[in-house]
């Protein structure tokens, strides 16, 4: 029986959250794509297979509200489970995504050791 590597998105403007989520993905034994921003995020998810995307809210250009927004329009893509990771401590902000389809939340700096257990705890349960 060959197990699947669970493929995990991680969207984020600032390089060096991006790089320390994606290190964590990938000690955990995940597979981690990183997206610099929305408009590549969007571009990554119509073209390949993802189990998890961790996403920014305030991105220039294209904002992590809208690319929860677009991915809830698409039948494929409303399937992925979506947490914001966010440095905003604007709970209003964060409620919204929430609503509109993200399933968890992450402030950043993001505490490693409560990421690997949200990581294990949605990929283990969309098994």
């Amino acid at each position: 029986m060959t197990i699947q590597t669970k493929h995990v998105l991680v969207v984020d403007d600032d390089e060096l959250a991006r790089m320390e989520i994606a290190r964590c993905v990938e000690q955990q034994g995940y597979s981690a794509t990183v997206a610099e921003n929305g408009t590549i995020a969007l571009d990554m998810l119509g073209s390949q297979p993802f189990d998890l995307v961790l996403l920014d809210l305030l991105m220039p250009e294209v904002d992590g509200f809208e690319v929860v927004r677009q991915m809830q329009a698409d039948a494929k893509l409303q399937q992925i489970p979506v947490v914001v990771v966010t440095a905003v401590g604007d709970s209003e902000r964060v409620a919204k995504c929430m609503q509109m389809g993200a399933i968890d939340q992450l402030n950043k700096p993001v505490d490693t050791i409560l990421l690997s257990k949200r990581l294990d705890s949605i990929l283990t349960r969309a098994s």
